[in-house]
């Protein structure tokens, strides 16, 4: 927004602002577009929809919220309150339903393939006393579980959210209940391993988190070196200006060796040390495919 305003461009025509977000929220983020002199209208993206929260966001200068997750119809109805359509289309039944069924199968597919690690992710963060980067993780889990429809495991998610909540800031222990993480991991690998079934039409490899990552680090072992650094190409120029879509690449980084330390760079949006990293990445397999 400050690189249109400076380069004399005009505004975006709607803004959707997600509320939980590292580094600064969307709070935050809402006050200092309002500072700026933004008239543009701002939603709220949010799971947590308590009954004063509307009247937080609508203080933070963001009027409107659609809560998380939500339907098609629903963002339609949210885009038609402040967008006028250039034209319509008419859409059959059946295609609107292969349309939710191709996006629910990459949703799941997604899910399946971001989440693999995300327990001991967890686990390990609260270990070390890093109760930021395992609020975000859970809450992260928390919203994806509700995008596919597993409430089960979105409400474990969330308990444990919640009692990470008030360490994220480093102001207090990091203390989680072992029957919450017992749970999550539990509703985690049922999930894990239902999606292994549906998508992939086998059987997961015993019935924990970890034998299902073996699993998938096995295959994982066998790059192709040409898709790798086609991938690194992709995603130099994303690092290069911090753009956080380079979160949704994570899932195809985690079939490079050694690439652990760069996607742990990147959730904690630290862009110049992962620049560094991806290019010791980029060195290795260029010169493995050299000899």
């Amino acid at each position: 927004m400050r690189q249109r305003v400076d380069a004399g461009e005009p505004p975006f025509d709607l803004i959707f602002m997600d509320v939980y977000m590292p580094v600064m929220d969307g709070l935050e983020a809402s006050k200092q577009l309002a500072r700026m002199g933004c008239a543009t209208p701002i939603v709220a993206l949010t799971a947590n929809i308590m009954p004063n929260d509307r009247d937080v966001y609508g203080q933070a200068g963001m009027p409107d919220c659609l809560a998380k997750p939500f339907t098609a119809q629903e963002l339609w109805a949210c885009l038609l309150k402040y967008l006028a359509p250039v034209g319509t289309n008419i859409v059959s039944e059946s295609e609107r339903r292969q349309d939710d069924d191709a996006m629910s199968r990459r949703l799941r597919k997604n899910f399946r393939e971001d989440n693999q690690t995300t327990f001991r992710d967890i686990t390990e963060s609260i270990k070390h006393g890093d109760a930021k980067r395992a609020h975000r993780l859970a809450h992260t889990l928390k919203g994806a579980a509700g995008l596919i429809g597993k409430t089960a495991l979105r409400d474990a998610a969330r308990a444990v959210e919640e009692s990470l909540r008030e360490g994220k800031d480093g102001h207090a222990k990091v203390t989680v209940n072992n029957d919450q993480l017992s749970r999550l991991e539990t509703e985690l690998n049922s999930v894990i391993s239902e999606l292994v079934r549906e998508l992939d039409g086998r059987e997961p490899v015993g019935n924990n988190s970890v034998d299902i990552d073996n699993n998938v680090a096995t295959v994982d072992k066998v790059v192709d070196k040409t898709a790798a650094l086609d991938l690194i190409a992709r995603l130099e120029p994303m690092l290069q200006i911090g753009d956080s879509d380079c979160m949704d690449m994570i899932g195809e980084l985690r079939a490079i060796p050694g690439a652990e330390a760069l996607i742990d760079r990147m959730e904690h949006f630290d862009f110049a040390p992962a620049r560094e990293t991806l290019a010791g990445i980029k060195r290795q397999l260029e010169g493995r495919e050299n000899e």
